[in-house]
């Protein structure tokens, strides 16, 4: 159960809700705000946490009790105010302001548009469909692990 929550946090992390972050005034921060707000970041993140949670729930019926836990932690810490800066900067560094430009110009387009009322449908069944995958080959994985176990155990010993 522990790793099941574990994973759990750690997609929701990857995947992950009220303010702007803040914008020191470069052109680049701007631009970003800007793509933020056009991809519906914000909103994205909320309810893109509920949606990994229910996925989770639904491929293990088992964290169901915890559903409304989970819910609340990530209300409380997977939050706009609190990841907006890191995004911020994370999309500073990763695209050049052109970049960014080119980026917001491709989303007003009908395409574009397409790409971010798809996007949260597309990441739901792709996440479901690395469940199923990672649970076809649980077992694998499991004896991987107690394989590694034995062998650190084995080297522990004097």
């Amino acid at each position: 159960m522990k790793n099941i929550a574990m994973v759990l946090i750690a997609s929701l992390l990857v995947a992950s809700s009220g303010a702007s972050p803040q914008v020191s005034g470069s052109t680049h921060e701007q631009a970003v705000v800007e793509l933020f707000k056009i991809i519906g970041l914000e909103q994205t993140m909320l309810g893109g946490a509920t949606a990994m949670i229910d996925a989770q729930v639904q491929s293990n019926p088992a964290l169901a009790p915890y559903r409304d836990v989970l819910l609340e932690w990530a209300s409380r810490y997977l939050t706009w105010d609190t990841m907006a800066p890191s995004l911020m900067k994370l999309h500073v560094e990763a695209f050049s302001e052109s970049e960014i430009r080119d980026l917001i110009a491709f989303y007003r387009t009908p395409t574009g548009n397409k790409a971010l009322t798809m996007m949260p449908e597309l990441m739901q069944k792709g996440a479901a469909i690395g469940m199923e995958v990672a649970k076809a080959h649980q077992g694998e994985l499991e004896e991987m692990i107690a394989a590694r176990q034995k062998e650190l155990e084995s080297d522990d010993e004097p």
